[in-house]
């Protein structure tokens, strides 16, 4: 629903350059989470991806770390911070 929103929003002013950022707490695929669980794959990024490629929006890459939140056990990570 939120990208729903948000893309309502976008699309109703047209005339104004959008910057969407913020800690979605969702990934665009899964190179960009690493889990310490076993078969703990499954993810729906699809609509995310679909919120960015629609609006013409581009997610800005990385640089330095490879990951924006880190599990204090070291084992866990995501990019987050689209």
């Amino acid at each position: 629903m939120l990208w729903d929103v948000l893309g309502g929003l976008i699309n109703n002013d047209r005339a104004t350059a959008w910057c969407v950022m913020g800690d979605f707490h969702i990934i665009c695929s899964m190179e960009e989470r690493c889990s310490r669980l076993v078969g703990d794959q499954y993810e729906d990024f699809s609509h995310f991806n679909k919120f960015i490629e629609v609006n013409f929006l581009v997610d800005l890459p990385l640089y330095g770390c490879n990951f924006t939140w880190y599990c204090i056990d070291g084992m866990s990570t995501r990019r987050l911070d689209q």
